[in-house]
């Protein structure tokens, strides 16, 4: 729960002046990236007392998107992660840019507190097949991104420490109409296609080393499939294991679904044991334009004016949906043209994103 009308701490950092792709707040809640449209990536540490922008990964001479997939790696005994890098060129469409990864590492004083962050480059390699990349996700030694080939959408899946070469090892995933995936516990894939949700163990993909024309790419049939409503429409919070569960949670303009997908159960490796939650009607419940996290739905409520809070409960057979806890505040935006928001349930902290800026609220979290 949070304390019922708590007011929280607000500041404001700037976003970059060339554009944001992506932002990621890392578990913990105290640092931020975020991928610019230079090829850039900047990091904020939330915990100063000014938000200030710090170059992590330097720029490119071009205009590019961008997107960030990090992992935390669990077993340093300070804060390490991996960061995989894509970068498509705007000012040449015909420009190849590799894809990155990246080792980053806690920066630390004299006195052992950590005061910023160093990456440095693990792995660069050209995607196989070309194509536009549009979704990415890195999980472990696995790296996987989608794209469209040829105007086929389809999901390569990579060992990214193997790669030595133009002609590496690759598992392709190619359903109908497939928007986003993403690497999960156990070894398996999430996909939402216009079919439904897609997890197929990696293991079942197919292999392949060089795809010469799209005859060769082998279509895929889903090993498990979770019906939605929609389900290319919607858009996937990012996942969290939870007891051997994997939980997503998927939103769309009409509805907000859970999916809780078992990955530790070696009698199902193949057919992992997926459950749905029906968690609101988004026309029923909600006023405003919302954002999802694994545990909480926060909105911009136009008939109460500010931010509204609502956790979400997740249990063996439902959903358990808490009472709206208002923020009675004057927000420092008002009705934004987009709402995009990360929340870090551990600190208590939210980041909203705008166009030009992001504000950071430090929320008192109580019994979670």
């Amino acid at each position: 729960m949070m304390a019922s009308g708590a007011i929280p701490r607000q500041r404001m950092g700037s976003a970059p002046q060339s554009g944001a792709g992506c932002y990621r707040l890392l578990p913990g809640g105290r640092w931020l990236l975020i991928s610019t449209h230079i090829g850039s990536v900047l990091y904020y540490d939330l915990d100063a007392l000014e938000v200030t922008a710090n170059v992590l990964i330097p720029e490119q001479p071009f205009q590019c998107t961008t997107l960030i997939s990090p992992d935390l790696d669990t077993t340093s005994p300070t804060l390490r992660f991996n960061l995989a890098f894509s970068k498509q060129n705007l000012d040449d469409s015909t420009s190849k840019e590799p894809l990155e990864v990246w080792q980053v590492d806690l920066v630390s004083d004299d006195t052992g507190r950590g005061v910023g962050l160093r990456a440095i480059c693990l792995k660069s390699f050209y995607s196989e097949p070309p194509g536009y990349i549009h979704s990415l996700s890195l999980r472990g030694t696995n790296l996987a991104y989608s794209l469209n080939y040829s105007g086929r959408p389809m999901t390569v899946v990579v060992s990214w420490k193997s790669i030595d070469g133009p002609n590496y090892l690759k598992r392709i995933f190619s359903p109908s109409g497939a928007k986003c995936a993403r690497l999960l516990p156990g070894d398996l894939l999430f996909s939402a296609s216009k079919d439904g949700v897609c997890i197929p163990p990696l293991s079942s993909l197919p292999e392949a080393t060089v795809i010469r024309s799209l005859s060769s790419i082998k279509k895929t049939a889903p090993t498990t499939i979770a019906t939605l409503d929609h389900p290319t429409q919607h858009t996937v919070a990012d996942s969290l294991s939870h007891e051997g569960t994997a939980r997503l949670v998927m939103y769309s303009d009409s509805a907000i679904r859970g999916l809780a997908i078992e990955h530790d159960n070696p009698d199902r490796a193949l057919n992992p044991n997926v459950k749905t939650f029906k968690i609101a009607d988004v026309s029923e419940d909600f006023n405003g334009k919302i954002s999802v996290s694994e545990n909480f739905v926060l909105t911009w409520d136009e008939e109460c004016g500010g931010l509204v809070l609502r956790q979400i409960t997740w249990s063996d057979d439902q959903v358990v949906r808490n009472p709206f806890v208002c923020v009675d505040q004057s927000a420092p935006f008002s009705s934004p043209e987009y709402f995009t928001c990360i929340l870090d349930m551990l600190s208590g902290r939210i980041v909203i994103q705008q166009s030009s800026s992001f504000v950071v609220l430090d929320f008192a979290f109580l019994d979670l």
